[in-house]
């Protein structure tokens, strides 16, 4: 898999090397393919050190006409000049010059319109270097500005922003409510930040991990813009209906399969583990709701699991009062401490 990745890394860096002037990246891709892809996959030190050169005289060119805007003190012509130097250390992969110069054009935007195109970039700018407490600055900024309520594309952009920083703080409620506002106007616009399938998989995970089965119909599958999310991911859709009607082990198997994908996932790698217990907590948690009482057989027979390791599970959700019952061990039966509980008993 590694191999496959780099191969793909070191064509599509060898098609825009002229255009990006990204030599870093691609430097970085050779050395760690190191040779084992044979001498079409070997660094080519011509290509490296003319794109090297074409880059400086990029540079300076761009360098040379910010220098004459600001002596002729031409507000949008300073503002264009930073703006394009930034798109150039952008894509050469230099993330913090970039950052700088979207900043800078802050002071010589003269319209809201400009406000926002300076967010967006430093929105942009901003997710790649994993800075989230900018992207939340900035998400704040953008919004206050009336273009980016008039502009569906751009408000989805926005709370799909937002949805990441909240992601990264580990606020899973509220990326999710992020996630799933998200209108279908997205598309394909925003690629360089996440697609739509991402949109499909953060927001249906962080909504499973916390929403409850009013929320996860209303906001979820009852949401037609969100609906359009999830055909682009069957198996996150398939996940969250196993879920919502209690098929259980289902529903955890097309979890474990997403397993692998998660962990290399650069935005959910971290929080993987986490919504994968959260989730499964509260599978455990709804299913022994309705019952006055619960065969723990029927129970791990219904998890996919054994009796043992669903009794250690369900002794910890006890114990955190997440499930408010007790465990006869001898009997393998849960009892729910409530006399009210619907009395249905279920056993195997």
């Amino acid at each position: 898999m590694e191999l496959e990745a780099l191969k793909i890394a070191a064509d599509e860096l060898k098609q825009t090397l002229r255009e990006t002037f990204n030599t870093a990246r691609y430097e970085d891709v050779m050395t760690r393919i190191g040779g084992r892809l044979g001498p079409a996959y070997t660094l080519d030190q011509s290509l490296l050190d003319s794109t090297e050169k074409a880059a400086a005289a990029r540079k300076e060119r761009l360098e040379s006409e910010l220098h004459g805007s600001k002596s002729n003190l031409i507000k949008e012509s300073i503002r264009l000049g930073h703006n394009d130097l930034g798109d150039f250390y952008y894509n050469r992969g230099s993330l913090s010059d970039a950052f700088k110069c979207y900043v800078r054009t802050r002071d010589y935007c003269t319209t809201p319109r400009h406000v926002l195109a300076m967010c967006l970039n430093v929105i942009r700018c901003a997710v790649e270097m994993g800075n989230f407490l900018h992207v939340a600055n900035y998400v704040g900024k953008a919004e206050a500005t009336p273009e980016a309520k008039d502009d569906p594309c751009t408000s989805a952009k926005l709370k799909a922003a937002a949805g990441l920083s909240l992601l990264d703080q580990r606020k899973y409620r509220q990326a999710a409510r992020a996630f799933v506002e998200v209108s279908p106007e997205l598309a394909y616009t925003y690629n360089e930040v996440l697609s739509p399938a991402d949109v499909a998989l953060y927001g249906g995970l962080c909504a499973l991990a916390t929403f409850d089965r009013s929320d996860l119909q209303s906001k979820v599958i009852g949401s037609i813009g969100f609906r359009e999310f999830l055909e682009l991911h069957p198996q996150v859709r398939d996940l969250i209906s196993d879920f919502y009607n209690s098929r259980y082990a289902s529903c955890l198997a097309h979890l474990a399969a997403l397993r692998p994908a998660l962990a290399l996932d650069v935005h959910l790698h971290d929080h993987a583990q986490a919504l994968y217990a959260s989730i499964r907590h509260r599978a455990l948690v709804q299913y022994t709701a309705p019952y006055s009482s619960v065969s723990l057989a029927a129970m791990a027979q219904a998890f996919g699991t054994d009796t043992g390791a669903l009794e250690k599970e369900l002794a910890t959700l006890i114990m955190d009062g997440q499930v408010h019952a007790r465990i006869d061990s001898q009997a393998k039966v849960l009892y729910a401490r409530h006399a009210d509980v619907r009395s249905a008993t279920f056993k195997e």
